[in-house]
């Protein structure tokens, strides 16, 4: 077994679940929970989904195929589902060079912190008006946010190229979060809506946005949010952080479709976000 997996089984110690016999009974190449997606099922409105789905480099059936257990069964990492908040200048934020990944959505200024995240991987809440989840996965260093509508994202317990894969809990799909596109379910080929996720420290992000709310590690689990479990830790050294040129231009007043960039990288992976251009392309 990798490594890096046996620290994902440490982190559903505090989630009371067994999980001897739950985590090798296949390769993950189904979900076992789920018809297979024939075709034939109108796939839900929620979450939304892109226009045009961006090309992965492989198609759905090759990455379903790569699906290996992640060490944990379905939401034996669990989300946060109702996340607590404080001002920037309360009593439980963060130190000033602590990593959060930072929102802005219309004007709504979020940040969350890595530490906290590191043991939750995905945070089902609100921003601007909108629903949204913010997602990170440790063993690829990657932070992607998505809009969810009027569902919620969980962490499935599998992974391909060590990279999380999320589902929606509307319609039991699996959307590997780097590409961002359904490998099984109804949504599958899908490409999911995404917003920036800017990667930096709480003190530059609250110079940056003063009137920033901050995650708090008042999460209802658990956990001991100033030890990372993946490397000891908790200010890795990610590769530069930029956004490219934006591929597509969107307006949410006008069309309801919001601009994207085409790519940006946040850790040690590039996680571009959906276009309807042919040129981005994401490969696992």
């Amino acid at each position: 077994m990798r490594p890096g997996l046996t620290r994902r089984r440490a982190l559903a110690a505090g989630a009371l679940i067994a999980v001897s016999g739950c985590l090798d009974q296949d390769s993950g190449t189904g979900n076992g929970d789920s018809d297979p997606n024939n075709g034939d099922e109108e796939p839900p409105d929620d979450p939304p989904t892109a226009e045009a789905p961006i090309s992965m480099g492989h198609s759905a059936e090759e990455l379903l195929d790569q699906v290996v257990s992640g060490g944990v069964p379905r939401d034996g990492i669990p989300s946060i589902d109702d996340p607590v908040y404080t001002e920037a200048g309360g009593g439980d934020a963060p130190d000033d060079d602590e990593i959060v990944f930072g929102v802005e959505i219309d004007g709504d200024a979020r940040a969350y912190p890595r530490q906290v995240l590191v043991y939750h991987e995905i945070v089902n809440t609100e921003a601007g008006g909108e629903q949204i989840s913010v997602t990170y996965c440790p063993l690829t260093g990657t932070a992607q946010g998505f809009y969810r509508g009027d569902t919620e994202f969980g962490v499935s317990g599998r992974l391909v190229n060590s990279n999380l894969i999320i589902y929606d809990r509307e319609s039991d799909s699996w959307w590997p979060q780097v590409p961002a596109v359904a490998i099984d379910g109804v949504h599958t080929g899908h490409s999911l809506q995404e917003f920036p996720v800017t990667w930096t420290t709480w003190g530059q992000w609250r110079e940056q946005y003063p009137e920033t709310q901050v995650l708090t590690e008042d999460t209802g689990h658990v956990r001991d949010y100033g030890a990372d479990p993946y490397n000891g830790g908790t200010t890795p050294e990610p590769a530069t952080t930029r956004t490219v040129r934006p591929c597509s231009r969107r307006s949410s007043t006008t069309t309801g479709i919001r601009q994207r960039p085409c790519s940006s990288v946040h850790g040690r992976r590039t996680a571009p976000s959906r276009s309807k251009s042919p040129s981005c392309e994401r490969n696992l």
